[in-house]
Order: structure tokens, then C-alpha cells, then sequence
């Protein structure tokens, strides 16, 4: 007879409490249900001889004990045949309050396949080391261990064998491995993902924990238990909490769903037709995100039902074909012994000589992913509805997390609910992951192509990215798809500016005003495409109409007067600075501006009191000090301008400018040495500096070093050709140097300053406010229609 299966309490029973009972009792009793569920004892002689005949070869169990890395001892059994010579191995996974007996159920087909069997007791179960189970989390460490001693005595081949706890723990081994990527040396592609194992075969497994918490709590209420408030707010709000101080892992990073777009090995999902605790839309989930190449088999009976000899025919041969492609050893007289163990031959199988093609009849998906009757499939499909609407409501509450898992409960109940996909999609930008975003807006797109929405959500994630030629296409599939979608058009429009397409772009902002006149966003990036244009005056009428149409408008406000400035009109530049300014007045962007406006119409007071309210809101800001330190020397407070330089300097030791504008100060204040040394450091981080080389020939002349002056003043000459200033202090030094007069010759500074003496450089001004992008996520939560809807 065959070995007990694992029965992870989804039937009442007198010796394993079911898990409707477990919540009548309370909060504690499902904690211990997840993480210290009944053990399994079990007598060792219950795995049978340690020698045994079978298809006319000899067979031997291997007994051990391996440590996993949390020092725990696993109990362990490896079934080979006598004299092995590392054939293939499947590792058996057990589930939950189960152990390596449930393997016994695999033995016959493992090695009636030519393939060896190695099974164990995960830390926390069986007779195995450990307090706590955690369905997946600390049992990929006890797999690894394993798939580790097998590498080292010689196997090459390894597949994985898991059912329901054990099938998690296959995923979040091999998602892992996935993720430990090297990084490739420059000019290299980057290397293969080093998996070591090289197929899986995943029956039972749950898509998320806390969905799967969730749908326990609602089959609950089905079956007439009525789940007291408190206990079920404890359950979802407090249950993370406890299993975590108790056992040492988070119930959250229990979601294989998000693991699987990254898992690549050959996989075959196994689900029951009649499971009613892990439901086949799980399994179907998983199946439909996973990443590599991909099978699925739906078995009869429940979730605790020995698996049929057809089922475990078509899991053999995938093995097989896995990782024993080149063996003529086939199945043969084995298929007789399926389902039972193979010294113990007690039970026939009716069905004998299915070959191939009946194999791969029964690899065929659920029908619509939602089971094949009328009455199952109309359940399915209110309860997607049901969480989307749910997922909705979360997300309005902020719950983003809970809505994403909400999401996906309706996904698994209805793969092809477009809805569903779209709002999973944008919460889950919401909360940073992009990619998997990306994914999902795909996946709407591929059900409704026609989906106008999630094109344009598709390009605005895209775009973020940086996949901008992408995100362009997708844009314009939106307007295809619905020509009035005046969002598409400005995100489009942006895009095309982005990447130097002006006139695209101008043209795309002018038809999605058309549609929406008083869209101040995008009325403001249509002035910045012309502004870049270099139509100015048509700019500021599209910044002054973006400010018109909303006054709060800061970025236009900004924008519009950088304009101003730009044209020159400075008095109106200063009046919109100080008008922002009235309503947020530590902007330092927009202070250091005002302080730039009026240093340049004289205001050198008005603009000192600019730049110190800049560097009291933003004193990283170098620009400004650096500004602020040419004010400050302009008003003739040498020794504060030198504080300013060196504050900018602070921060951003390679900024030329500032040593350049430092040295100038210095040499104002005759401390020649330190004045020559900035000039140094300066044309060190700005090569072609020919400002700094003059000034610095006119420190080391005035040092009495004319031949380091005349190299300096040579350099800037070298530099700018027609620097009339370096060239007539060249020739004054030259004379000098060959013991001529120099009474009628006035040493010349840099022609960018017209004073007498070196000046410090013109104030920067500074770089416009990046374009801004205002992108809602038109009819974020409930699709096109305003409420979820059937397609």
C-alpha cells in the first residue's frame, strides 16, 4: 500500500484540527497552525527495507544526516541503485505537517524512470531538528543544503519534486538563485544564471500566503462559521507580527507569484480538480507568470489525494525528458507500480499502456482557467469581481499592499479579467515596482488590445525607465485606440521633447489643448518646448496662459520668469521671483533667481539678502555661495566673500569658478601665494581655463616671477587666441624680463572684467526646473468605464 500523504489540516479531522476550527478557537491557534502546525512521527522503519529488488534491479536507501546553515539536523534518505554511478536525482519536497514518508508515493516512478529518489525531513517537521515550520521560507536554505551534498558526491542531474509547501520552497530556491546575479566585466554580456537544479515538478502550490489567509477566512464564512471580527482584524493585522518574532521570517516574502516572472528552469505545475484549500487558480497563476518554459497537469481529487497513475506517468516522463533526455530506459513494467511502493506491489493499475500521446492529452490547461462547469465558473468569476472591487476600495484607503494582493486573488479566479490586471498594474507602481507594473499593463493590453488606458499607463512606466522610444509607441497606441485621450497626447508630447523631436512634440501639445484648453501642465511644457525652440516670446505667452489658467502654478510661475530674464526684462522677472516667493519663502531655487535678477540690474543689496535666504534653505546650493561671495566682494566684504567661496568650495571641491573667484580675492587682499595656488587649482579642473591663467600671470608678476608669469599668460594666449588682455600683459612681462621700462604700461586683466583689477566671473544663472511631468493615472482605479466591468 501506499506511503500517508501530507494533510496540511484541509479536512476536519479528529487528530489534525481543521483550520475553520483553529479560528473558532482563536488568534494563537492559527499562528501555531502556520509555523508549529501537528508534527509528523512517525517509526523510520515505515520507509522500508534498506535493500530491495525492483524491475529487475537492486536498490539500496542511504540513510544520513545533513547540517543546514542554520545548524539544524536534517534527517535524511537517498534511494539509489546498488553500485550507483551519479544518475539523475529528484529531491522530494514534502508539505506542510508532513515528511520525507510522503516520497514514498514518488519511489516507484523516480526510479522506475532511471532516476534516483532523495527525500527528507524539512528543519521543523518530521524527525528532523528545529521548532518551526515556515511554509517555504527557511526550508529553501534546508534544499539547498541538499542540492549542495548531491553536487559534491557527483550528480549532475537534479530535479526538484514539491508538493504544495515543498513546491513554494522549489520556487523561492530557484527565484532566488535568480536573482544572484554576477556582474559582467566591461564590454562583456553578462554571464548565465548558475542554477543547480535543473528541472521542477510543482503540485499544489500557493500563489501568496496572505491571499490564500484571506480566501481561508471567506470559505469560512461559506461553510457556516461565523469568524468572530476581532479574531480575523488579529489574523490579517497581527499575524506578520507574531510569525515573525517567532519563527524569524516575514509572512509577506511568502508570495511565489512575485518570485516567478525570474524563475527559467523547465517546470511542470500539477493541480487537483476538486482542491477546495489550495484552489487551482493558485496553481494557474503561477503557471501563467512563471518565466521558463512551462507545463500543466490537472489531477483528479483534492488537495490530499494520492496522485493517479496517469498523473504520475505524465510527471515521469517530464523528468525524464529533463534530466535524462539521452536514457533508453523507459517506464516498462514500472507503470504497473505507480501509486504503490516497489517492494509492496498490492495495487494494479487499470489504465496500462498509455504512451506519449495520451501523456500529452493530459498536459492540457484548466478550461478558461476557471474549471470546466457553468456553476464553477460563475463562482469564479464573482469572485474576481468581488476583489477587484475590493482591491479598489483598498487602494482609495491607502492600503496599496493589501490592494495588491487583492488584485491578484482576482486574477488567479479569472486569468483574463483586463480590469484586474490595469489597477494591479498601477498600484503596484505606486509602490515602486515598475517592471512588474510593466508586466501587468502588457498583460491588459494582450486581453483588450484596445485599451486606451493602460498604453498610456504602459509608456509612463516605460518612460520611467528610461525606455523612452517604447514609451513613445505605447503613447501613440493610446491615441490610436482613442484619438480624444488628451493625456496621451501631452505625455507623447513630453517624450518627443525629451528626446529632441520639438516640432513632433509643439504639434502634439497644440491638439491635446485643443482637447482640454485649461490644462495648465501641459500649457506650461508647451512653452518649454518653445522656449527650446528658441521662440521665447511665444513661450512666455504659454507660461503667462498656464499662470492664468492656474495661478498656483509654481512651475510656470518659475519658468515664466526665467523667461523674462532671458529677454531681458528684468524688473518683471523679480516681480514673479518675489511673487512665488510671497508663498513659499524658502524656495531657494527660486531666492538664488530673484538674487541673480537683481545683482544684475545693480541691486547688489536686495541681492545679498536673496542669495542668504538660498543658502539658509538649500546650504549645499555651491552656485549660490559662489554668487553670493561676488555680491559680498562688490560691496567690498573681501573676507566674507572669502568665507562664500570656500563654503562652495566645501561642497564641490572640483568647481573652477569658485577657486577662480577665490583667487581673485585673494589676490585683492595681496596674499599672493594662496591666490596663485587657486588659480592653479582651477585651471586643474577646468584645462582651458584662460581667465584663471592670466589672472594667475598677473599673481606671479606682481611676485616679481616673470618667467612663470610669461608661461601663464602664454598658456591663456594658447587658449584663446584673441585675448587682447593675456596679449598685452604677455608683452609687458616680456619687456620686463629683458630689464625694459614698463611706466606707461598698466597691467591688463581678463577682458570679461572692466574693472582695474581682476574681477570674479558673472554670476551662472542657473539651470531651469527640469521639465515636469504631470502624469495622473487617468481612471486609475476602476478602468475606462468608471467601475469594473466583463470583456
Amino acid at each position: 500500500m501506499g506511503a500517508a500523504t501530507s494533510t496540511e489540516n484541509a479536512q476536519p479531522s479528529e487528530s489534525a484540527p481543521s483550520y475553520w476550527s483553529i479560528m473558532r478557537q482563536g488568534y494563537e491557534e492559527l499562528v501555531n497552525a502556520i509555523i508549529r502546525p501537528p508534527r509528523a512521527d512517525y517509526d523510520p522503519a515505515r520507509l522500508g527495507p534498506t535493500e530491495f529488488e525492483f524491475c529487475g534491479r537492486s536498490y539500496r536507501r542511504e540513510d544520513l544526516v545533513l547540517r543546514n546553515a542554520r545548524g539544524l539536523a536534517l534527517q535524511c534518505s537517498h534511494w539509489a541503485p546498488l553500485n550507483s554511478k551519479g544518475e539523475p536525482c529528484v529531491v522530494f519536497l514534502h508539505g506542510n505537517s508532513s515528511a520525507r514518508l510522503e516520497g514514498l508515493n514518488q519511489l516507484s516512478v523516480c526510479l522506475g524512470f532511471g532516476l534516483t529518489l532523495f527525500a527528507f525531513d524539512c528543519a521543523g517537521s518530521g524527525r528532523s531538528e528545529g521548532d518551526y515550520v515556515s511554509l517555504g521560507y527557511w526550508e529553501k536554505d534546508d534544499l539547498k543544503t541538499v542540492v549542495d551534498h548531491l553536487r559534491r558526491h557527483g550528480v549532475k542531474k537534479i530535479g526538484v519534486w514539491g508538493r504544495s509547501m515543498g513546491a513554494v520552497t522549489a520556487l523561492l530556491h530557484q527565484a532566488r538563485e535568480a536573482s544572484q546575479k554576477t556582474t559582467p566585466l566591461w564590454g562583456e554580456a553578462p554571464p548565465p544564471i548558475k542554477h543547480t537544479t535543473n528541472a521542477m515538478v510543482l503540485d499544489s502550490p500557493f500563489a501568496d500566503f496572505c491571499q490564500l489567509a484571506e480566501e481561508l477566512v471567506a470559505k469560512g464564512r461559506e461553510r457556516g462559521v461565523v469568524v468572530p471580527t476581532v479574531v480575523t482584524r488579529l489574523a490579517l493585522s497581527m499575524l506578520g507580527t507574531s510569525v515573525q518574532s517567532q519563527a524569524g521570517f516575514d509572512i509577506r516574502d511568502l508570495s511565489a507569484i512575485r518570485e516567478v516572472p525570474r524563475c527559467r528552469l523547465p517546470a511542470l505545475f500539477v493541480c487537483a480538480k476538486m482542491d477546495d484549500f489550495i484552489g487551482t487558480h493558485h496553481t494557474q497563476a503561477l503557471h501563467d507568470a512563471y518565466g521558463g518554459p512551462k507545463e500543466i497537469i490537472v489531477a483528479e481529487g483534492d488537495h490530499n489525494t494520492l496522485r493517479s497513475a496517469k498523473s504520475l506517468l505524465a510527471i515521469g516522463s517530464f523528468l525524464k525528458k529533463e534530466l535524462a533526455p539521452d536514457s533508453t530506459r523507459d517506464a516498462g513494467e514500472a507503470v504497473d507500480a505507480f501509486g504503490s511502493l516497489p517492494w509492496r506491489r498490492g495495487r494494479q493499475i487499470r489504465d496500462v499502456g498509455y504512451g506519449p500521446d495520451a501523456v500529452d492529452a493530459l498536459r492540457s490547461k484548466i478550461d478558461g482557467t476557471l474549471g470546466g462547469q457553468k456553476e464553477s465558473r460563475q463562482w469564479c468569476l464573482d469572485q474576481a469581481h468581488y476583489y477587484c472591487n475590493r482591491g479598489n476600495t483598498l487602494e482609495e484607503s491607502g492600503k496599496v499592499e493589501a490592494a495588491i494582493r487583492a488584485y491578484r486573488a482576482a486574477i488567479t479566479y479569472h486569468a483574463a479579467y483586463p480590469d484586474a490586471h490595469y489597477n494591479l498594474g498601477i498600484a503596484l507602481k505606486n509602490r515602486g515596482y515598475v517592471e512588474e507594473a510593466i508586466r501587468e499593463y502588457r498583460r491588459t493590453i494582450e486581453i483588450k488590445p484596445t485599451h486606451a488606458d493602460a498604453h498610456n499607463n504602459l509608456g509612463v512606466a516605460l518612460e520611467e525607465t528610461n525606455r523612452v522610444d517604447e514609451a513613445i509607441l505605447a503613447y501613440e497606441q493610446a491615441i490610436l485606440h482613442n484619438p480624444d485621450h488628451s493625456e496621451a497626447h501631452c505625455n507623447l508630447a513630453d517624450s518627443l521633447q525629451s528626446v529632441g523631436r520639438l516640432d513632433e512634440a509643439v504639434a502634439e501639445y497644440h491638439v491635446a489643448i485643443a482637447r482640454h484648453p485649461g490644462d495648465a501642465d501641459t500649457i506650461n511644457n508647451l512653452g518649454v518646448a518653445l522656449e527650446a525652440q528658441g521662440r521665447l516670446q511665444e513661450a512666455i505667452l504659454a507660461y503667462g496662459t498656464a499662470v492664468a489658467n492656474r495661478p498656483e502654478h509654481w512651475d510656470a510661475q518659475c519658468n515664466l520668469a526665467d523667461a523674462l530674464h532671458l529677454r531681458g526684462d528684468l524688473a518683471k522677472a523679480a516681480e514673479v521671483y518675489r511673487f512665488i516667493l510671497k508663498f513659499d519663502p524658502t524656495n531657494a531655487q527660486i531666492a538664488a533667481s530673484l538674487g541673480n535678477v537683481l545683482h544684475a540690474r545693480g541691486e547688489t543689496k536686495g541681492a545679498l539678502e536673496a542669495y542668504e535666504v538660498a543658502v539658509r534653505a538649500n546650504p549645499r546650493d555651491t552656485i549660490t555661495h559662489n554668487n553670493m561671495g561676488i555680491v559680498l566682494q562688490t560691496l567690498g566684504h573681501v573676507s566674507r566673500a572669502v568665507e562664500a567661496y570656500g563654503v562652495a568650495l566645501k561642497v564641490d571641491p572640483t568647481y573652477a569658478i569658485a577657486h577662480y573667484n577665490l583667487g581673485v580675492a585673494l589676490q585683492s587682499q595681496q596674499r599672493l601665494d594662496e591666490a596663485i595656488n587657486s588659480y592653479e587649482t582651477a585651471v586643474k579642473h577646468r584645462p582651458h581655463y584662460a581667465d584663471a591663467y592670466n589672472n594667475m600671470g598677473y599673481a606671479l608678476q606682481s611676485k616679481g616671477d616673470y618667467q612663470a608669469a610669461i608661461k601663464a599668460y602664454e598658456e591663456a594666449v594658447r587658449l584663446r587666441p584673441d585675448f587682447a588682455s593675456a596679449r598685452a600683459n604677455l608683452r609687458h612681462a616680456k619687456r620686463k624680463l629683458e630689464g625694459g621700462g614698463a611706466k606707461s604700461v598698466v597691467i591688463e586683466v581678463s577682458e570679461d572684467n572692466g574693472a582695474a583689477a581682476p574681477a570674479p566671473a558673472a554670476p551662472a544663472r542657473p539651470v531651469k526646473p527640469p521639465l515636469p511631468k504631470q502624469k495622473s493615472l487617468f481612471n486609475s482605479m476602476f478602468g475606462s468605464s468608471g467601475s469594473s466591468s466583463w470583456y
